[in-house]
């Protein structure tokens, strides 16, 4: 195998991923009709079990940074793997909704991280020359997930009172899947240079770049790394400021707009 198929190949199992985020945070739309049916939901029930995974997918987004720098990117994504093949089982056998809301907050944790983890290790092991496509595979694979659970839904819509449970439960599939597959990837050789490991980073880049620009590549990583001093309360300096709020502010949709 060459070096750049071998990049690519880590690459789309890193974004796996974000196929399972598109899936598990889009399954809900076929599932509701049954699952409100199920547990007699009111309005208020039905959003708490629409949303709770939102709830999650912060407190993943949030964990996630830090998680991952200690225990590293790819077990990390490997933690991932398991959170979503717990929710995607969890959330097919509840007998009531509290046990739904708690595996789908699972769920959530598992989103959430992903969301942070996979492009971050993507960019991290990539050759500068096309990291930008890289990466940009996961948003593929994003979107990827959400249309395959779509289709699952309509499959599986007339599998009976259990239909909504069927739909869920598809989700522990490509959890393993992943699972395995990244057991077989290489650790980011930015990580293992953070944590002075230079000759196992050196023969992770050599994987991916030739020889001369695998050296050029961790004395980049090992310059960037000793520049890495910053806080986050240089975050609200004045040069960060404006970006941070343009950054953070969300933006209606232009039809939204139109309607006011």
């Amino acid at each position: 195998m060459s070096k750049k198929a071998y990049v690519v190949s880590v690459s789309i199992v890193a974004a796996l991923g974000g196929l399972l985020f598109g899936f598990d945070t889009a399954i809900i739309a076929g599932a509701t009709r049954f699952l409100k049916d199920q547990f007699q939901l009111n309005a208020f029930g039905e959003g708490l079990a629409v949303s709770i995974v939102l709830v999650g997918c912060m407190a993943g987004a949030l964990a996630a940074g830090a998680a991952s720098d200690r225990l590293g990117r790819r077990k990390f994504l490997l933690v991932s793997a398991v959170l979503f093949f717990v929710s995607s089982l969890g959330c097919a056998v509840p007998r009531n909704l509290g046990q739904f809301l708690v595996f789908r907050f699972v769920g959530g944790l598992a989103i959430g991280s992903v969301s942070i983890v996979s492009p971050l290790y993507i960019s991290e092991i990539a050759p500068a020359a096309i990291r930008g496509a890289l990466v940009s595979v996961n948003q593929m694979a994003i979107v990827s997930g959400i249309l395959i659970s779509y289709f699952v839904s309509w499959i599986l819509v007339g599998a009976g009172p259990s239909n909504w449970r069927w739909m869920f439960a598809t989700g522990a599939a490509p959890a393993i899947v992943f699972f395995i597959l990244v057991l077989g990837v290489p650790e980011s050789p930015r990580w293992l240079m953070k944590q002075k490991r230079e000759e196992e980073a050196l023969a992770v880049l050599n994987k991916v770049n030739e020889p001369a620009a695998a050296t050029a590549e961790a004395a980049a990583i090992g310059d960037a790394l000793g520049l890495e001093e910053g806080k986050l309360g240089e975050l609200l300096k004045p040069g960060c400021r404006t970006a941070l709020l343009v950054g953070s502010v969300p933006v209606a949709p232009a039809d939204a707009l139109a309607a006011v």
